[in-house]
C-alpha cells in the first residue's frame, strides 16, 4: 500500500513540475511582448500597466519599391481587453457608438507614399503617436477628432493598435490590408492556451476577435477564405503589385512591390 502511496506521490510531483515547465517556457518567450510560437505571431502591444508603452517603442512604417504613388488611411481600435466595464465610465461616442467598445475603429488622415519612397511613425511613449500625444518621431493626425469630441482620441493614444489600412491610388479605393495572425485561427477551429475568443466580430469586416489572455491584446482573425487578408495584389494599367503586412515585437511594417 505504502507504494502506491509513493509511486502516486512521484506521478503527481512529476505531472506538476511538467506544467510549471510549460507555463514558465511561455512566460519568458512572452516578456513584455506578445509572442506565440505555435502561432508564430509576434507583436509590440502589450498590457502591463495602466496607461502608455509599457517597454522599448513602435514602430509604423509604410514602404513603397515601385513607382506608382499610393494613398493610405490607417484604421485604428482599441488593443487591449480589459474587461466589459473598463470603459464604462468614458465619453466614447466614436469608439462606443454601438454600445461594445472593442468592435470598433477610428480612422487617422491619409497620407500619400509617391514612388520608391517611404513614411514612418514611431513611439516611445504611447501606443499609438497621434497629434495629442506623441514621442517627436512623427504622428498619425486625426484632424476630426479632439478632447472637446470626447474621450475617443485620448484612449486610443494611450491603449490603441492599428488593425488596418485602406489603400487608394489615384482616388481609387484598391482595397484593404490586416495586420498579419495565423490564418483559420478562431473559435470554430479551437484557439489554443492563452488565446480566448471575446464572442463578438468587428463592426467592420465582421471577423472574430480574440485576445491573448496573458498580454490582454486583442487581434481580429483571417481566415483562408475571407477576400481581405494579410496582403492585396491588385493590377494597375496593366502593371500586378501586392501590398503585404508585417507585425514583430517592434513594429508594424507595410511593403508595396511591383510582381
Amino acid at each position: 500500500m505504502k507504494k502506491f502511496l509513493i509511486l502516486g506521490l512521484i506521478l503527481m510531483l512529476f505531472s506538476c513540475s511538467k506544467e510549471d515547465g510549460l507555463v514558465e517556457s511561455y512566460q519568458s518567450e512572452k516578456e513584455t511582448k506578445t509572442k506565440d510560437a505555435n502561432i508564430g505571431y509576434k507583436s509590440p502591444y502589450n498590457y502591463t500597466k495602466l496607461y502608455n508603452l509599457e517597454s522599448g517603442s513602435i514602430s509604423y512604417s509604410f514602404s513603397n519599391t515601385t513607382s506608382l504613388e499610393i494613398s493610405i488611411t490607417p484604421y485604428f481600435g482599441i488593443a487591449f481587453y480589459t474587461g466589459d466595464s473598463t470603459y464604462s465610465n468614458s465619453n466614447l461616442p466614436i469608439l462606443n457608438s454601438n454600445g461594445v467598445i472593442y468592435t470598433n475603429f477610428m480612422s487617422s488622415e491619409n497620407f500619400t507614399i509617391k514612388g520608391n519612397s517611404s513614411y514612418s511613425n514611431k513611439s516611445d511613449i504611447t501606443s499609438v503617436p497621434t497629434n495629442i500625444g506623441n514621442g517627436g518621431q512623427g504622428y498619425f493626425n486625426f484632424p476630426l477628432y479632439s478632447p472637446n469630441t470626447g474621450e475617443d482620441l485620448s484612449i486610443l493614444t494611450k491603449r490603441g493598435k492599428l488593425y488596418f489600412i485602406e489603400v487608394y491610388v489615384r482616388n481609387e479605393l484598391i482595397g484593404y490590408v490586416k495586420i498579419p495572425i495565423k490564418y483559420d485561427f478562431d473559435s470554430t477551429t479551437g484557439l489554443s492556451y492563452p488565446w480566448e475568443s471575446l464572442n463578438i466580430n468587428d463592426s467592420f469586416f465582421g471577423h472574430e476577435l480574440i485576445y491573448n489572455r496573458e498580454s490582454l491584446e486583442i487581434c481580429s482573425t483571417i481566415r483562408s477564405t475571407d477576400v481581405v487578408k494579410d496582403y492585396l495584389k491588385f493590377v494597375y494599367e496593366g502593371s500586378s503589385y501586392e501590398i503585404s503586412a508585417e507585425v514583430n515585437t517592434s513594429g508594424v511594417e507595410f511593403k508595396m512591390i511591383k510582381i
